[in-house]
């Protein structure tokens, strides 16, 4: 578990936690993408690493998020399930009950 924590805060929550969007993005590759040469009018076709790119970043970032928000909730679960069993044993709970009500005033009498 430990190791498991340690990977999942290098790779998730800290660059997440910072925003690093550079380390989010790392391992895509937009492929094919057309660049244009303003000065010969040529198009080529390349493929640009998001590392070297802050506008390829920003469009993969949502679909990275989306590739992410699963396992990073199961892994939450999955931390929760294997620590609460733990935390129990140690917790004290007291039981709370509503106060008992005030006795109940007597309707006043009238002198005549």
């Amino acid at each position: 578990m430990k190791k498991r924590l340690h990977s999942f805060r290098n790779t998730i929550r800290n660059p997440y936690s910072h925003y690093n969007i550079k380390k989010i993005t790392k391992n895509v590759i937009a492929k094919k993408v057309k660049q244009l040469d303003i000065n010969t009018g040529e198009v080529k076709e390349m493929d640009i690493a998001a590392k070297d790119s802050p506008m390829i970043q920003t469009q993969v970032k949502p679909i990275m998020d989306g590739n992410n928000v699963l396992p990073v909730f199961n892994f939450a679960d999955e931390i929760v399930k294997y620590l609460l069993p733990k935390i129990k044993k140690y917790h004290v709970t007291t039981q709370y009950s509503e106060p008992d009500p005030p006795p109940a005033a007597s309707a006043p009498v009238a002198d005549f």
